[in-house]
């Protein structure tokens, strides 16, 4: 438990039963959203948590209700329990008001519409509908039930089901030390199972079917979705994917400025998040209240290679979505009370981070591959990198990058086409940006050196995390990348691939093992993922290598290579089903300038790769020779054993941090 936690619990109903949702709508008020009762106390204002949570937990035949909060450096568990006590006091005796009654409703009431924009959503709720409820229809009642909610509802289930009595008090203390090897749980090798015979009993599997079940060959197919784009005067391009199913409409801004441009690491994750934290016109709390209001999302998120800000809401409030998507990008505050709570917020959750056998891993794997090159960090930053930011740092990145001639601004939803670039000519018709734009000077990715195994550290751990890698491909090779997704998938991205079959299922190493390519914007890599027991740890690793070895001598049987290819084809509707996720493809698209027939390419490429084409592939980017290789675990018990692999160079842990 490497962060202390707080919280109370209490049972209460059944899925289906009436009081269930006046006690989401509880939870909602409570401590869910930056509105809320307990985060603007305990996390915005006095900053004794660094996170609040209230939640319904509902099954066929008892339910719970929870809620508590992460404590900050500085939080006392005892008065966070008194804030939750005394919130709920509050509302017991007094209610809640026609306000937050109204906030919860609106969310609640979007939640549900964008829950209705997947296939398998609809399933599940007329699924729940008929096996616990009873009644398909009832799935149709849920809108009917979030309107008739009153605040006599809210205040009478408090009282009904979260009284002391019925309190069940939970504290975690913080043990950042770790498991004890007598703690962990074993790790138990795989047993051949006798699988009973399909069907009923008494049943005849009747003599037409056919003993496996038939896959339909893969077509030629047209995968670019359909959109629209304008182009606004100061230079920000506008596309527009229409879907009109239900009331619902998101926005994306993004820009191709993300971390690999910072001067100080950490710079552009902080920025993103200091967006809503206050604007010239709203304090952090007005605008949080504005939102939540009107059921309103607006967030920003840095990655590596981009930044965006993302909004949705109800078609209804779409014009107020615009205009607040427009205040944080034109008028952003960077106050410094809100930075230096949300440094808080994020040094916290770093030092969470970093106890991780798991993080320690893949920050070890990416320095080594990419060295002093960006892409050998975190996005996020770390602990002694936010500590030398300043607002002034967070204000010159915005005022560098921000810029309507680099962005791309994404409707997708429930819109019309002139209706989406009206708005996008209204509220951001008029960002301009006369600052020079900056030159960036990235350092040059290292070449790969012979095979080397760093071993991090962790004293007395009685399991270790195992990663190996090297320098791979990006999307702009093509076709070796539409290639290597194929590659991938047999290889290590599925249960039944090469490398989990053997190292899980047959040799009982691992839980799970996963390997493949991974593409980013500037650079590549090819990367194995998996942990084991202390004593297993060598064989692994020899597995492992073995395996790579056989890979690039071993084409895919014929199996694996329809399997494959009918799995990455069939899963392209699946992952493109919303205009969210269509949205998110043309941003990778226009970030990555990979032109406008990318998708179209990489169906065509992966139905027609051949299995020679796969080991070719794997003959000119895989060199195992060349390979890093990182443990995470016991230095003491693994070093010597390491040797015969690969030379070692052990690592303290907390010399892995920067």
């Amino acid at each position: 438990a490497p962060a202390p936690l707080t919280g109370i619990v209490w049972r209460t109903v059944p899925h289906g039963h009436p009081d269930e949702v006046p006690l989401d709508f509880l939870g909602q008020i409570l401590g869910n959203g930056n509105s809320s009762r307990l985060y603007r106390q305990l996390v915005a204002d006095t900053q004794q948590a660094v996170q609040t949570t209230a939640w319904t937990y509902n099954l066929e035949q008892d339910g719970v209700f929870a809620v508590g909060a992460m404590q900050s450096p500085i939080g006392d568990p005892n008065s966070i329990l008194n804030a939750i006590q005394i919130h709920i006091a509050q509302i017991q005796k007094e209610g809640v008001t026609d306000e937050e009654l109204a906030k919860a409703r609106n969310n609640y009431l979007k939640d549900i519409v964008a829950e209705n924009l997947t296939i398998e959503s609809k399933a599940v709720l007329l699924g729940t509908a008929s096996m616990i409820e009873g009644d398909t229809e009832k799935a149709n009642e849920i809108i009917k039930q979030i309107n008739s909610v009153t605040a006599q509802d809210i205040q009478r289930v408090a009282n009904e089901y979260l009284m002391p009595s019925r309190a069940l008090v939970v504290r975690v203390k913080q043990n950042s030390e770790g498991k004890k090897d007598n703690e962990q749980a074993p790790l138990v090798a795989a047993r051949e199972e006798v699988a009973p015979p399909p069907g009923r009993p008494g049943e005849k599997r009747p003599d037409s079917f056919p003993k496996q079940p038939p896959i339909h060959p893969i077509q030629p197919a047209r995968v670019t979705p359909d959109y629209s784009e304008h182009q606004l005067a100061n230079g920000l391009k506008v596309m527009v994917v229409k879907n009109h199913e239900v009331p619902y409409v998101s926005v994306m801004l993004g820009m191709p400025y993300g971390a690999w441009c910072e001067e100080k690491p950490g710079t552009a994750s902080m920025v993103f998040s200091m967006l809503t934290k206050g604007t010239e016109h709203y304090s952090e709390a007005q605008l949080a209240e504005e939102l939540e209001r009107r059921a309103i999302s607006l967030a920003g998120e840095a990655t590596m290679d981009t930044g965006t800000i993302s909004m949705n809401c109800l078609t209804d409030q779409i014009r107020d979505g615009m205009r607040f998507l427009s205040e944080i990008v034109l008028r952003p505050s960077f106050d410094q009370t809100e930075f230096d709570k949300l440094l808080q917020q994020k040094l916290a959750g770093l030092a969470i981070q970093q106890q991780s056998p798991e993080y320690l891993a893949d920050k070890e794997m990416k320095k080594r591959i990419f060295g002093t090159h960006p892409y050998a960090r975190t996005a996020e930053g770390e602990v002694d990198d936010l500590k030398k930011l300043s607002t002034d740092d967070l204000k010159s990145y915005w005022a560098s990058f921000a810029r309507p001639e680099q962005a791309v601004l994404i409707f997708a939803g429930d819109i019309e086409d002139q209706k989406a670039f009206d708005l996008a000519q209204t509220w951001l018709g008029e960002w301009k940006n006369q600052n020079p734009l900056p030159s960036v000077q990235l350092p040059e990715i290292p070449s790969m050196q012979a095979r080397h195994i760093y071993l991090v550290d962790q004293p007395g751990s009685s399991q270790a995390q195992i990663r190996v890698g090297q320098l791979g491909i990006t999307r702009h090779n093509q076709p070796d990348y539409f290639i290597s997704r194929i590659v991938g998938s047999y290889f290590g991205g599925s249960f039944n691939s090469r490398l989990n079959r053997t190292i899980r299922v047959e040799k009982g190493l691992t839980y799970g093992a996963w390997g493949s390519y991974i593409a980013q914007n500037r650079a590549g890599y090819f990367e194995i993922n998996t942990f084991t027991k202390t004593e297993s740890v060598k064989e692994t690793v020899q597995t492992i290598f073995d395996l790579i070895d056989n890979l690039q001598k071993q084409p895919p049987a014929d199996s694996e290579l329809n399997d494959s290819k009918t799995y990455i084809a069939g899963s392209f509707l699946l992952y493109r089903e919303t205009p969210q996720q269509i949205a998110g493809d043309l941003w990778l698209i226009e970030s990555q300038h990979l032109g406008k027939r990318y998708l179209d390419k990489l169906f065509e490429t992966v139905r027609k790769t051949t299995q020679q084409e796969c080991l070719s592939l794997v003959d000119t980017t895989l060199m195992p020779d060349k390979m890093v290789v990182v443990v995470v675990g016991d230095a003491e018990k693994l070093a010597d054993s390491l040797k015969s692999i690969a030379p070692v160079t052990e690592i303290r842990a907390e010399d892995a941090q920067p």
